[in-house]
C-alpha cells in the first residue's frame, strides 16, 4: 500500500493502529472505573468499612437536616421532570430563535439566495435515557415502600 493513500477513506483514523488504539482507550477506561471503585470501597461507601461515605452516617446526616420522604419524592419527580423535558425546552427556544432570524431578514427579490437554515432537533443521549429511567425507578420504589 503506497503511503499517500494510507488515510485516504471516509474514515478520520483508517490506519492499522485503530484497534489498538480502541483497545488502548477501553483499557484506560477500565482501570479509571476500578479505580473509582476502589476509592470508593475506602471511603466507606458499600457499608463494610467506616469512612465519610458510609450509608449510616449518610443516613444520620440526611435525618438530621429534617429531609423527609416527601422532600425525597418531590427531588426524585423534579429530576425526573427535567431529564425528561430539557430538550423539548431546548429545541423550542432553538425553532423560536430561527423562525425570529428568518422574519428579520427575508431574502430580497433577486438576491443571490442563500440556503434557510433548517431546524434540527437535539435527541437525548443514553446519559440522559439512564438519568430519567433511574429517577423513575427510585420514584417507584420509593413510592411503593411509602405505601
Amino acid at each position: 500500500m503506497n503511503e499517500t493513500n494510507k488515510h485516504a477513506g471516509n474514515y478520520p483514523c483508517n490506519d492499522d493502529n485503530r484497534c489498538i488504539r480502541h483497545q488502548a482507550i477501553r483499557l484506560v477506561v477500565t482501570l479509571a472505573s476500578l479505580g473509582g471503585s476502589i476509592g470508593l470501597y475506602y471511603l466507606g461507601f458499600f457499608g463494610t468499612l467506616e469512612g465519610p461515605l458510609n450509608p449510616e452516617k449518610i443516613g444520620d446526616a440526611v435525618a438530621g437536616s429534617n429531609i423527609g420522604p416527601g422532600h425525597l419524592l418531590a427531588g426524585l419527580f423534579l429530576i425526573f421532570l427535567v431529564s425528561i423535558s430539557w430538550n423539548w425546552v431546548y429545541n423550542l427556544i432553538q425553532r423560536m430563535t430561527i423562525q425570529r432570524a428568518a422574519t428579520k431578514h427575508p431574502q430580497a427579490a433577486g438576491k443571490q439566495k442563500i440556503a434557510p437554515v433548517t431546524f434540527q432537533p437535539v435527541r437525548k443521549g443514553p446519559w440522559s435515557h439512564t438519568i430519567w429511567a433511574g429517577s423513575l425507578m427510585g420514584l417507584i420504589g420509593f413510592g411503593v415502600q411509602l405505601i
